[in-house]
């Protein structure tokens, strides 16, 4: 009950009371007469100024609510807006650089799930961002994690059927790259043991191609770093060097016990093992430990004569543009694309009408290209 409406049986006790004091010969008519037309106009007062502030106050709540929802309608068109400048059209053009993306393989988080593998229970959620919050400040909010998968590097004249990658399934749009899952055990689902820093989550897609495909029937397993572990640790040899013995044993025995892995030359077993804790030591280190060679291609000639079935027509690659780019074994340029082995762009000419051949010359600064 809002406080002005007390005031109605305030008036009405307080006129019967002047009223009764009048029947008594306590009070002359005239006086109380005088009072119960001041008492009640001054109720009345108090009762439309309170009546007044309360439509001033839903006023003012209309107003708020109104630009909140115009706030968010912005901050919601702005977002969607970004998105496609950055590459979610239908052409998938990139006009933009992300401001989420902070470096190779980042992907950003939208869902959250929490599994334990001992119950088999899963748990999912996503992360509450207030709409109304500036774009900048909602991008800081968002959740983003480093996305690495391992691919299969076949010898040409393998079975083109065989998934060679996650990137290769629908399922690495539609949930593996966008969700960020924590993988707990009984104890820590019960707060009777603590939770330490993540490290990283390996996620085993199971039934590949398969109607049961699922993250719900994928096989997880959640790295932590050591209970007390500092910040100055990180550069400590020898406590990184425990450390990655530890991870290194989680995942042998979680590949051996939960997915059942064999080590045999006929499978990739030993080579996805070491790649994960290849990975994981570079991480933890921040340094990339590969024998790689560094070459420089000066210029490719490409025979005019060429097979049948290749898609390009050597009447058209005259005055092109082109570049060199290293593929592993079956790699497919569409699909993979992989640009930290890519040169820079040349444009393709003839060399001489005798020796018909083409060459592309390397380009080593745009403005030779004419960009």
């Amino acid at each position: 009950m809002s406080d002005w409406h007390v005031m109605v049986p305030f008036l009405q006790v307080v006129t019967l009371l002047l009223l009764l004091f009048g029947l008594l010969n306590k009070m002359p008519g005239p006086v109380v007469a005088m009072l119960c037309i001041l008492v009640s106009c001054t109720n009345m007062i108090y009762m439309n100024i309170a009546t007044m502030g309360d439509t001033i106050k839903s006023a003012r709540d209309k107003i708020v609510d109104s630009f909140t929802s115009l706030m968010r309608n912005w901050n919601q068109l702005r977002a969607r807006m970004s998105a496609v400048l950055a590459g979610d059209n239908i052409f998938g053009i990139a006009l933009i650089t992300d401001v989420t993306v902070k470096g190779k393989g980042v992907e950003t988080a939208s869902e959250v799930n929490v599994v334990v593998p001992r119950l088999g229970l899963s748990f999912s959620g996503s992360p509450d961002i207030d709409d109304t919050l500036p774009y900048d400040e909602q991008q800081a909010m968002r959740m983003t994690k480093k996305m690495a998968y391992y691919t299969l590097h076949r010898l040409s004249g393998a079975d083109e059927s065989v998934v060679r990658s996650v990137k290769d399934t629908p399922r690495y749009e539609d949930d593996v790259a966008s969700t960020l899952t924590l993988a707990l055990d009984i104890d820590q689902l019960m707060l009777r043991k603590a939770i330490p820093q993540i490290m990283a989550t390996i996620q085993c897609v199971n039934h590949t191609g398969s109607s049961i495909s699922h993250p719900r029937y994928d096989s997880y397993l959640t790295l932590f770093k050591p209970e007390g572990w500092e910040e100055e640790f990180d550069v400590d040899k020898d406590k990184v060097d425990s450390m990655m013995n530890d991870w290194k044993k989680q995942v042998g025995r979680w590949m051996r016990d939960a997915l059942g892995a064999s080590y045999t030359e006929r499978t990739s077993s030993k080579q996805i093992e070491k790649e994960i804790v290849d990975l994981l030591r570079s991480e933890c280190t921040q340094d990339v430990h590969r024998r790689v060679r560094k070459m420089h291609i000066g210029s490719v000639r490409l025979p005019e004569r060429f097979h049948a079935s290749r898609s390009h027509n050597i009447k058209d690659m005259e005055n092109k543009l082109a570049c060199v780019m290293v593929l592993w074994e079956t790699e497919n340029v569409g699909r993979d694309c992989p640009t930290s082995r890519s040169s820079g762009y040349g444009r393709i000419s003839k060399v001489t009408p005798k020796n018909v051949e083409y060459t592309v010359e390397v380009a080593r600064e745009p403005k030779k290209l004419g960009l």
